[in-house]
């Protein structure tokens, strides 16, 4: 068996670029007709579990065709042989700020052509869009050295400076055991502050 023949994957990838197509421009009849219609085909959608053509049809039936404008990223098309396919890919939408699509589609080739015969779609926060966790990489004791150790954490952060709970410090000689507590600074030491979203 020949993994990811040359012909075979641009036929799929040629495929799956038309069924992209219908899907941000809402064209139902050839999404129905890209799933193989049968009742053993399968949709697992982000809000609905869809079993055999019929229901995947009525689905696409009902659907607002408002907001599928989409954007995919990491499109994957591999082939095994000349008769079967998986297309996995992410994508974005505007109208979900914050969130990542996932979208995996079995391809197998009818009689008639390639059709989808199982696909499964679900939507994630994106992992991009989170802000750091600054109390995970707080502990650094075990990093510290005899002159690091000199210097010990108050109550009080560097000099005209305002505290506040977004803020770290970043300090030339010392590192601070957790970010919760500002370090008293020696008289040649110097500190930048650094806000989450640098």
């Amino acid at each position: 068996m020949i993994i990811d023949d040359p012909q075979v994957k641009a036929e799929v990838e040629a495929v799956f670029a038309r069924y992209n197509d219908a899907i941000v421009n809402n064209d139902v009849a050839t999404l129905n007709e890209l799933f193989f219609d049968d009742p053993r085909t399968l949709r697992y959608g982000i809000g609905e579990n869809l079993y055999g053509h019929a229901e995947i049809a009525g689905f696409r039936a009902a659907r607002s065709p408002v907001g599928l404008s989409r954007t995919l990223e990491r499109s994957v098309v591999t082939t095994f042989g000349r008769d079967f396919a998986t297309a996995s890919t992410l994508f974005r939408r505007p109208g979900a700020p914050g969130k990542i699509g996932r979208q995996m589609q079995t391809w197998v080739r009818m009689p008639a052509g390639w059709r989808i015969v199982a696909a499964h779609v679900s939507l994630i926060d994106d992992p991009a869009s989170k802000e750091p966790d600054l109390a995970a990489v707080a502990p650094f004791d075990e990093m510290r050295t005899a002159e690091d150790r000199s210097v010990r954490p108050t109550r009080r952060s560097p000099a005209g400076s305002k505290r506040c709970r977004p803020t770290c410090w970043i300090i030339a000689d010392a590192r601070p055991s957790s970010f919760s507590a500002a370090w008293e600074l020696p008289s040649q030491s110097t500190a930048t502050p650094l806000r989450r979203n640098a």
